[in-house]
């Protein structure tokens, strides 16, 4: 009875591990055939280690590790979506999982006159409960798979040390069954390899919540680029200066100065009409460089306001300072239009808002602008 009962106990585990194989893995193609190789090789497995241990009488750890471990690694490995760092964590955990339950149900067992059945009910209980009970988890798994795919190899190194530890620790230097006395420290090794796999898997949750929030920034920063930078120029759009503006009104009162300089190209139109609206869209980008290059100092912001329009936005500024930067860009645009055949310059006009002044930032535009008008 006591030897049937063992028997069971070996299929119990064996059935109950391949099982969870199928459930935690991710098929690389979710058909018919695969399924039935994936459900026929466990079968097959199962059959070869019983025939190995109660045939032909081979040592149950031997036949664990050639008939059971690397059959259901092989078999596993190349039906797997994940034939990496992802696979390798999953079966090493899958395993250990197994280990940990078949020696709680046999330690519990000892306190019983009949050890085994009593094992093999507690393993059976145990085995269901994460069976059924983890069927929403195991799904939540497969999600955890597809969508993170950092941090695995570290957790999946850890994993394989652990693997062998217990395998080690359950085989040498005889069975586990038959050194009783270590039953309690074997079990307390369980339980830290069991937290262990707690931080794991919380620890690539973690990482899923932070490539998602990541993608949401990246989203996010997608739309305000859509909604406040011009797509052409990569310059800010008008929406961008009417916030801007708003900033800059509610710091006039620190003492800061601010310039509006507006900038127009000439005869736009006709470069258009000449040339092509090409030719138009790459003369506006390489004004907008030249704006970069010429305005490039900090606290300084530069709109496209539309068309053929720019303007700059820039605080403490000098007389002298402005003149020297429309300077610097006219000579930029100079060079531009030499080498690309064309007469490339700019109508500038320019006011300075001081602390005090009255009137607003957007009232400066409005008379730079004017002046920008005067000088074409």
């Amino acid at each position: 009875m006591d030897d049937i009962l063992l028997a069971l106990n070996d299929l119990m585990v064996i059935v109950f591990d391949l099982l969870i194989y199928t459930k935690m893995f991710v098929l690389k193609k979710d058909t018919i055939k695969n399924r039935i190789v994936m459900y026929g090789g466990c079968v097959v497995i199962v059959a070869v280690y019983y025939c190995a241990v109660y045939v032909w009488r081979f040592p149950a750890v031997m036949s664990s590790a050639l008939c059971m471990a690397v059959p259901s690694f092989l078999l596993f490995f190349a039906l797997s979506k994940y034939q990496d760092s992802r696979f390798v964590l999953t079966f090493c955990f899958v395993d250990t999982t197994s280990l940990i339950v078949a020696f709680i149900g046999r330690a519990i067992g000892l306190f019983f006159d009949n050890g085994e059945l009593c094992a093999v009910v507690v393993m059976a209980a145990l085995f269901l409960t994460l069976t059924i009970g983890g069927n929403k988890y195991f799904k939540y798994y497969h999600r955890l798979l597809e969508e993170t795919k950092a941090g695995w190899r570290g957790m999946a190194s850890a994993t394989v040390l652990i693997y062998f530890a217990m395998v080690f620790f359950a085989s040498y230097p005889k069975p586990m069954i038959e050194r009783l006395e270590y039953y309690p420290v074997w079990l307390v090794f369980a339980c830290v390899v069991l937290s262990c796999y707690v931080v794991f898997i919380h620890s690539i949750i973690k990482t899923k919540q932070i490539v998602e929030q990541n993608k949401r920034l990246e989203r996010e920063r997608e739309v305000y680029q859509m909604a406040f930078t011009d797509a052409l120029t990569g310059l800010y759009n008008r929406a961008s200066y009417m916030e801007k503006v708003n900033q800059l009104e509610r710091q006039r009162e620190k003492g800061d100065n601010v310039c509006c300089i507006v900038v127009d190209v000439n005869r736009f139109k006709e470069i258009n009409d000449t040339n092509g609206h090409h030719v138009g869209d790459i003369v506006l980008k390489k004004i907008a460089e030249a704006l970069n290059k010429a305005f490039r100092e900090e606290a300084q912001y530069i709109f496209r306001m539309g068309g053929d329009e720019f303007l700059i936005l820039a605080e403490n500024v000098t007389v002298e300072e402005i003149r020297r930067k429309i300077s610097n860009l006219t000579e930029l645009l100079a060079s531009l239009g030499h080498e690309m055949g064309l007469e490339v310059s700019v109508a500038t006009g320019y006011e300075i808002l001081m602390k005090g002044d009255e009137g607003t930032i957007e009232d400066a535009y409005i008379r730079a602008d004017r002046i920008m008008y005067g000088d074409k």
